[in-house]
């Protein structure tokens, strides 16, 4: 998923597979021509007629609207395109059949978009985060680590729970500007976490998110 390879947090996916639609653009200049082509008025409608019946998404029809308009709106000045090929980020990894591919190296990506993702108002809260994790699955809060970093948190440490829980996600503040935050609104609203009560009065970070089984279904 892009989430686990790219560490990028998606509210939506549009996939764009579909024959009728046009080569999607590998380069700057091409992407420049590809949104003028279509996502002009005059254009644009064929184009958002295929996003409304021939693309895999879950985008409902006013968050087509806004995607269309939105990205028909992005200034060239505000626009930064990256082929990952070309960087150091793309790793030549050759498959158990014998296919070469590249693979994307997580530290040389991040390193690449470090700031790209990033959520002002996140940075500027400045609140430490603890992640357990409590799945029985390796590396899930190293993963969720790198999301939570891109958005602009300040993730302090990681550590493994003594006991697999059934939930998606358990939130505890530890302090009101913790319980208050963009943060926590995030954490809540996009990622199923619900608060509990903790027992200790002070942890060792702001808040501390324990990720569950049920956030890998």
């Amino acid at each position: 998923s892009v989430e686990t390879t790219f560490g990028v947090k998606a509210d939506r996916y549009l996939l764009l597979e579909s024959k009728k639609l046009p080569t999607l653009p590998r380069s700057e200049h091409e992407f420049l021509d590809f949104k003028r082509k279509n996502f002009s008025i005059m254009t644009g409608m064929r184009f958002f007629w295929i996003m409304l019946t021939d693309v895999e998404t879950d985008l409902n029809l006013m968050e087509k609207l806004k995607f269309f308009f939105a990205f028909r709106n992005i200034d060239p000045v505000d626009f930064s395109f990256i082929d990952l090929a070309k960087t150091s980020a793309a790793v030549p990894t050759k498959l158990s059949d014998g296919t070469l591919m590249l693979a994307v190296e997580g530290d040389a990506f991040d390193h690449l978009t470090s700031i790209d993702f990033l959520d002002t108002l996140v940075r500027m809260e400045d609140l430490t985060i603890e992640i357990e994790n409590s799945t029985g699955i390796a590396k899930i809060a190293k993963q969720f680590s790198r999301i939570l970093d891109h958005l602009g948190a300040h993730v302090i440490f990681t550590s493994t729970g003594s006991e697999i829980i059934n939930e998606d996600c358990r939130l505890l503040f530890f302090n009101s500007d913790a319980r208050n935050s963009k943060i926590g609104s995030i954490l809540k609203n996009d990622f199923s976490c619900q608060e509990i009560k903790s027992v200790e009065e002070q942890g060792q970070s702001d808040i501390k998110v324990i990720i569950g089984a049920e956030a890998l279904k």
